[in-house]
């Protein structure tokens, strides 16, 4: 694989509406020619002179842990099959593949003992995998709640307890849970219980992962714990013999993290997204010469928590592994398709345009594709730990990642050699406004045209001439396209359904992203709401809200039009109509609760708990309008009433205490279309 690293500018001063030309014929999945790598898996240095030169190649068969040392400074990820109680470390020629702890294996290889303690493995033909947990284009196990039980243990030589049990509560809970909120854009979030602590008879001057987290859940067990309850275990004790600050499996199911005395946001959520079967967001650090002097940095990525730098968002790359961007139920990337100026919007911050760019670099040397990834990073929210850091605020940040390999991901600087400190070099690595980034061996320019503080409007240009000389795309404005999906086919009167409402903007992407006001028109006497009363399109994107519909208890039995509107102050309208059966109303409803949530917030030292009661009747249909009472007990109490949306839901709020565990009962469902209330189900603990 010949690469190139050409850069025309020698400076970060001469960035500002200069050309970054980049010669690659690079395959990123793997360390370009002559590059340094840190904290390489590859095999230990003379690890196959120490294969016992009489023993034949066996094979083995059972299932594979992979495991993530992450060390001040650099990583190893070592990878271990268990097979008949014994766990055989496998140590593989070159780069290892992509695997995930769970999946069953058989391997063939040259032991390095007698007693089997590891295996040589030659390439990747020796392995043969034989279940489907493995690393793919999406990740397993990623979305909705994370079942999660934190174990907090000491020590027999140190029974020392860095923080009570509500604050590594309030920590995992709290701050790290809405880190995966936020991060996933509200689709992932951790719920589950934190124990402990628990005094291990194991002295902190050793270090054997297994047996930490056997013993913590063994006291977990005895303490009444269902461990089995929860596919997601952390293990936090006092500072140990270990070296790592964290280890963690990646992916498994359940999956386990180790957290070796460092509790922050930015240690356990970096373990954690190794959980999810994330590797490491790397850096290609190069001189500005065609020397190809490259440094891959396993910790380079400024703007990624799996850089192990800071708690900012996932990359791009990342997010869409695990699928929390470019689905159908999360927001968008655009595909750069043909030389046009494309429009994304700050990433970090909610809405529902397009929040980065992805552009196609060509193919590796095993034919995956390719890609760039852009992204416009803001101060706000988790990303607010950017605020100091470069000018990575103030520009676009651009990596490349290969189709298909969990372990591609690399945070491209675009103003090489400002800093002798390779990782401090990298924070002053975004394309700032006027500058151009050139790929010459793709015959491919990225030029960053502006950026407002809200939106990125990106010029790309295929064929080899930058962005910039391009003539500007020119705006043409169209009709939008509205729908509405979903809700029930018929509902009693009195009660209410849901519909999506999907909006489609039709403009050209020369145009910026388009504000629609939603509005609706319903029978005499119906209400109706939308969860969000704006939408915010860019060109070819589409955006999705509710549309909650309740009747009146006196409509009469037919069939109604139920309608939604979309419009924006420069023209171009839309609306939609569906059809909803209205029958006579139920006259013996029997509610019973279908469902409660409770999840967590913490403020400082306090927590928060909110919980959400879904009341339906006796056929499991939603019940609307419904007064329902529920009731808080354990460590903090009170009552309230409230009354059911229209997807027949209400929420309730505990106030603020300051932790500890608590139970949420309904007590009570009235109405004038409620017969009686069945109590079935009705409590949830945390």
């Amino acid at each position: 694989m010949n690469s190139t690293l050409r850069t025309s500018a020698p400076s970060s001063t001469a960035l500002t509406g200069a050309v970054l030309s980049l010669a690659l014929g690079l395959a990123f999945a793997t360390a370009p020619p002559r590059a340094q790598a840190h904290g390489s898996p590859d095999l230990p240095p003379q690890a196959s002179e120490r294969v016992r030169p009489e023993a034949p190649a066996i094979r083995i068969e059972g299932e594979l842990e992979v495991l993530v040392e992450d060390y001040a400074e650099h990583a190893q990820t070592r990878y271990f099959l268990r097979t008949d109680g014994r766990a055989v470390e496998l140590h593989f020629r070159g780069r290892p593949p992509q695997l995930l702890t769970g999946a069953r294996a058989e391997v063939r290889g040259r032991p390095y003992s007698a007693d089997l303690e590891a295996l040589y493995v030659e390439d990747g033909d020796s392995l043969s995998i034989q279940s489907t947990v493995t690393s793919s284009s999406t990740l397993p196990n990623t979305l909705g709640e994370q079942r999660t039980l934190v174990m907090l243990v000491n020590f027999q030589d140190d029974t020392s307890q860095p923080m009570s049990r509500a604050s590594a509560h309030s920590l995992v809970f709290g701050s790290v849970g809405d880190y995966f909120r936020e991060n996933s854009a509200g689709q992932t979030w951790l719920a589950g219980d934190t124990v402990g602590w628990y005094t291990l008879p194991i002295s902190s001057t050793s270090c054997n992962s297994g047996q930490i987290a056997s013993e913590a859940e063994k006291r977990a067990a005895q303490a009444g714990v269902n461990v089995s309850d929860y596919h997601r275990r952390v293990y936090m004790f006092p500072k140990s013999a270990c070296g790592w600050a964290g280890l963690a499996t990646v992916g498994g199911h359940p999956s386990q993290a180790w957290i070796n005395g460092v509790f922050t946001v930015q240690n356990i959520s970096h373990e954690i997204g190794h959980n999810f079967g994330l590797r490491h967001a790397k850096a290609l650090s190069c001189d500005d010469s065609t020397s190809l002097n490259c440094v891959v940095l396993t910790y380079g990525d400024p703007a990624d928590s799996m850089g192990n730098r800071r708690a900012a968002h996932f990359g791009a790359f990342n997010k869409m592994l695990l699928g929390w961007l470019g689905t159908d139920h999360s927001p968008q990337v655009l595909a750069a398709t043909r030389s046009e100026r494309y429009y994304i919007d700050a990433y970090s911050v909610g809405g529902n345009a397009p929040k980065a760019l992805r552009v196609p670099a060509g193919k590796d040397a095993s034919g995956r594709q390719q890609y760039y990834f852009v992204e416009y990073r803001r101060p706000a929210g988790f990303d607010g730990s950017l605020s100091n850091v470069g000018n990575l605020t103030s520009g676009v940040i651009l990596r490349r990642a290969t189709e298909g390999d969990s372990d591609s991901s690399f945070f491209l600087d675009m103003t090489p050699k400002s800093s002798s400190m390779r990782t401090w070099d990298m924070e002053d690595g975004a394309l700032v406004p006027g500058a151009t980034f050139v790929d010459a061996a793709n015959d491919l320019s990225l030029t960053l045209a502006w950026a407002d503080g809200t939106t990125a409007a990106v010029d790309v240009a295929f064929g080899g001439s930058s962005g910039s000389s391009e003539p500007t795309p020119t705006c043409s404005a169209a009709t939008p396209t509205l729908s509405l999906s979903g809700g029930a086919a018929e509902v009693p009167a009195g009660q209410g359904t849901s519909y999506t409402v999907s909006l489609k903007n039709n403009d050209s992407s020369a145009c910026a992203s388009a504000t629609f006001d939603l509005g609706h028109a319903l029978p005499g006497g119906w209400s109706g709401s939308f969860a969000a009363s704006k939408l915010s399109v860019s060109p070819g994107a589409t955006a999705s809200t509710t549309l909650s519909v309740t009747t009146t208890e006196n409509t009469a039995s037919g069939t109604y039009t139920v309608s939604a509107s979309a419009t924006r102050s420069s023209g171009g309208n839309a609306s939609a109509s569906t059809s909803l059966k209205v029958s006579a109303p139920l006259s013996d409803t029997v509610a019973k609760v279908g469902a409660i949530t409770l999840s967590s917030t913490s403020r400082g030292k306090n927590v928060s708990t909110t919980a959400i009661a879904g009341i339906v009747d006796q056929n499991g249909r939603p019940l609307t309008g419904a007064s329902v009472t529920g009731c808080f007990s354990g460590a903090t109490s009170g009552c309230s009433t409230g009354t059911t949306d229209g997807v027949g839901q209400v929420s309730f709020n505990s106030g603020n205490y300051r932790g500890g565990s608590i139970t949420f009962c309904v007590t009570a469902v009235s109405g004038s279309h409620v017969g009686s209330f069945d109590a079935t189900n009705s409590c949830r603990s945390n």
